[in-house]
Parts: structure tokens; sequence; C-alpha cells
């Protein structure tokens, strides 16, 4: 799952990162292309304005009203004029009158232009700066649309003079804009600073002059000269990314909008393959992990098989099988860690040996299974009386019990040992036996030291054991640890 998630995120890093560069770079591809159209367009009006500069110069030459007509019309029109897509320029007198074109050498009585809103605006005008008039059609220019840069042209004395102006044809931005290649869902347009539509590509007569309305567009600039953006067209409805740029020292903004769909397809593309290579991985993951959770199933099964089998075979090694108690094996494991233990501590250890009465003859009468059933029974009888953790029971041999009674003085010894020897002798007897089953116990108690050996405490059990064997069986006696160290000192004296 891990790896999965892993593979996961960084698919997704690579896809994201992707889509970003994509959209980042389309972008500086259009704000590239914008620039470079504006640029164009800023030199090629810069000529332009140089031509009414060099018109608007000439005409204060002091020997210029003095010369003949094809002088005049040399010195205030150059070959610039003639440049394709320019109109005419044209002298403006202060009645609205043009005076000299560079269309034709005699201009029309009839071509007045004082109601136009160029004039107008460099007649109230305080300066000679340029101005870009909106998208017009001019009677003069047969009707077509143009857009017109003028200059004031003042008197020596200030007063207003007339003007001195240029004609663009419109078709300048089309045939600017067919000479470029960006794709069939690219569009462009040249607008005013006012909203104003000067063209659009794909070009639709009726667009030209309009004003648009509330635009994405005028929600960036002016605050910002040139940038990009993302929109939703409202003239398609597609998802663009429109990026714009001021034209330097005109009122023109120069937008290139691009179809996003158009600008992501090849990222869909690559998204489309490395999205199947990443759930034929995933896919790959998931077969692997399903085959490796099936091998850790099969490997956790035959561990926990061999669990079992080893708990098994230890409580077989430390169990006697007939009795369920431990074994020998097991008690002289146990006797040498609580012997030790009480060493340490100090603490009262009591031990307790119990032997079947008359088994042997049991057995002989009423057959082994009968005896089997005895042993079991007995067993029986000393498990249900050990209450505690500590205490530890385990069959020593043939009809012999022992029981380690850690912590524990000599009465409460004796009270265990007679509960056990009263329960044998009442099981036996409840249960239909043939005959009567008992047990006889002998006892010690000790404060175990490091003089002492368990096998001296085991003696003295043993010795006790014997006693009551003696004295009539079915009995308990006791013996004190203590004696046979006694003895053994006597006899070496």
């Amino acid at each position: 799952m891990l790896a999965g998630l892993g593979l996961l995120a960084f698919f997704s890093h690579v896809l994201i990162d992707s889509r970003h560069d994509t959209l980042r770079f389309a972008a500086q591809a259009d704000a590239t292309l914008t620039r470079a159209i504006a640029q164009d367009i800023g030199i090629a009006f810069e000529g332009y304005d140089l031509s009414l500069k060099g018109a608007r110069l000439a005409l204060t030459e002091p020997d210029f009203s003095s010369a003949g007509d094809v002088i005049r019309q040399l010195a205030l029109f150059d070959h610039s004029t003639n440049a394709r897509y320019l109109n005419r320029v044209a002298i403006v007198n202060a009645d609205g009158r043009i005076v000299a074109d560079s269309f034709r050498s005699n201009p029309l009585p009839a071509d007045n232009l004082a109601g136009e809103e160029f004039f107008t605006v460099q007649r109230d005008a305080t300066d000679d700066s340029l101005f870009v008039s909106k998208p017009l059609q001019l009677r003069l220019d047969s009707g077509e649309w143009s857009l017109v840069l003028s200059r004031r042209i003042s008197r020596p004395d200030g007063t207003f003079g007339g003007i001195v102006m240029c004609s663009i044809n419109l078709n300048y931005f089309q045939a600017m804009f067919l000479n470029l290649d960006i794709g069939e869902q690219s569009r462009f347009s040249i607008l005013g600073t006012d909203g104003t539509i000067f063209t659009r590509q794909p070009f639709r007569l009726t667009d030209i002059g309009k004003q648009i309305g509330p635009n994405e567009l005028f929600k960036h600039y002016p605050a910002k000269l040139s940038g990009s953006f993302e929109s939703v067209s409202a003239r398609d409805e597609t998802e663009r990314i429109l990026t714009y740029a001021r034209i330097a020292n005109l009122p023109l903004i120069v937008v290139v909008s691009s179809s996003k769909a158009l600008i992501l397809a090849g990222w869909h593309q690559k998204a489309i393959v490395m999205t199947t290579v990443l759930v034929l991985l995933l896919v790959a993951l998931a077969a692997a992990g399903l085959l490796l959770s099936r091998e850790f199933r099969l490997r956790r099964r035959v561990e926990m098989k061999m669990a079992a089998l080893a708990t098994r075979m230890a409580h077989m090694a430390t169990r006697d099988s007939l009795t369920a108690l431990a074994n020998r094996r097991s008690f002289d494991d146990t006797a040498a860690k609580e012997w030790k233990r009480a060493v340490r501590n100090q603490s009262s250890f009591s031990l307790l040996l119990i032997d079947v009465d008359h088994f042997k003859s049991y057995n002989d009468e009423h057959g082994h299974l009968r005896g089997d059933d005895a042993l079991i029974s007995v067993a029986a009888c000393i498990r249900k009386n050990l209450k505690r953790p500590a205490d530890f029971a385990a069959r020593y041999g043939g009809e012999e019990f022992v029981v380690l009674l850690p912590e524990t003085d000599q009465a409460g010894a004796h009270v265990l040992a007679e509960t056990i020897r009263c329960s044998i002798e009442i099981a036996h007897l409840a249960s239909g036996a043939p005959r009567a089953v008992t047990a006889s116990i002998g006892v010690t108690t000790i404060v175990p030291t490091s003089r002492l050996l368990f096998a001296d405490a085991f003696a003295a059990a043993d010795s006790a054991l014997y006693c009551a064997k003696r004295l009539g069986r079915n009995r308990i006696e006791y013996r004190d640890c203590q004696e046979p160290a006694a003895v053994k000192q006597a006899s070496a004296a």
C-alpha cells in the first residue's frame, strides 16, 4: 500500500508539474508574441509620427510659402508616405479644410474634417502630443475603416493653426495577423485602452469600432501594462489563456488568446500514457502484494503450527503422559529454582512425598487399566487442592508423587497434606472403585541455608514417608530436615 501510494504521489507530482510547465511555456510564448507584435506596431507608428513631425516642421520654414507646388509637396511628404496601408498624410488648416495631401496634389474643397473627433481634440488641446483616433470611416478614404494619427499645428502666437494627420488602413493589422500561425483556435485582438475594438482575428467587420463590455482584461490593466491570465471567453465559452501587452506611447493593447484545451492537448496524451503505466504498475504491485500476503499467511500458519507443535513437544517433554502432572525432569528443574529462591529470600520451604498404598497388589488384583485409573484419580486430587500458582506437583515415578510448596510453613504443609489424603480416599470411595485407594504422605519444612542441599530436604520427606508406611499407611508423618545432618555429625564424631 505504501509503495502504491508512493507511485501515485510521484506520478501525480510529475503530471501536475508537467501541466504547470505546459501552461507556463504557452504563456511565455504568447507573451513573447504579444511583445513582438506591440514592438512592430510601435516601430511602424513611430515612423508615421516622424512623417507628421517632418511635415509640421516644413511648414515653419521661412521660404516654404514662396516655394513652388512641387517643392512644397516634396518638403511636406517624404517617401514614407508611400508605405503600404498608409492612406494619406494631410495638412488641415484651422477651418478643417485639407490644404495639402500626400495622396493628391490638389485637395478637393469638399474635404473638410472640422467635425471629426481627432480635429476637435487637437483644436482644444494645450500641447502638440500625438492623438490616435478610434476606428472610423472617412469619406476621403472611400469609406474604408482606418485610424488617424494627428498632431496639433500651433501658430507663432500659440493659437490653433490646424493639424497634421495621417490615415492608416486597418487592413494593416489584418495583414500582420495573417502572417502569424499559432493554431486555429487562437485569437488576436487590437484594443484601445478604453475598450474599443480596432480589429480581431478571426475577423468580423461588424466588430470594428464596438466597445467591449465588462471584461477580465481591464481587471488587470492598467495596474499591469502586460501580463497573462485565464478566463472563459464570452464569445465561444471556451476556457482561454489571455496574454496582453500595451503598445509603447500608444493607447493600444495587443491581446493574444489561446485555447487552454488546445495547449493541454499534448499534455493530455502524456497524461493518458502515464496513467496507463501507473495503472499497470499498481496492478502489478497489487498482484505482487497479494502473492506476498499469501506467502506471509502461509508462513504464519506454518509458524503457528510449528509453535503449537513446539509447545506440545515442550509440554510432552515436561509432563507425565498418564497423569498430565509434571514429570521427573520438570520436577528436578523446578525444585532447583525454588530451592535457590528460598535460600535467597530465607523463606519457608515445604516438601510433600505421596505414595499410593498397596498399589502393586491393587494393580495385580484389578489389572493395569484399573491401576492407571487409580493413578489418574490420585493426580487429579493433588492438582485440585493446589490453589497457589507457585505450588508445584509432579509424578516422581511409579505410584509416587511429589509436591513443592514455596513459602509454606509446617502447619500449612500439614493442612494441605491432610486435605490431599482425604480427597484421595473419598474420591475412590465415591467412584465405585473395587476397593479404596489410600496414600501415605511424608512432609518436611525448612528455611534453606547455603549449607543445606535440596537432597537433604528430599531425604527428610522420604524418611517421613517410610515412617508413615511403617505406622500403618493412609497417614501423614513429618520429619525435620535438620535431623539427617545431626545424625551425620554424630556418626562422624
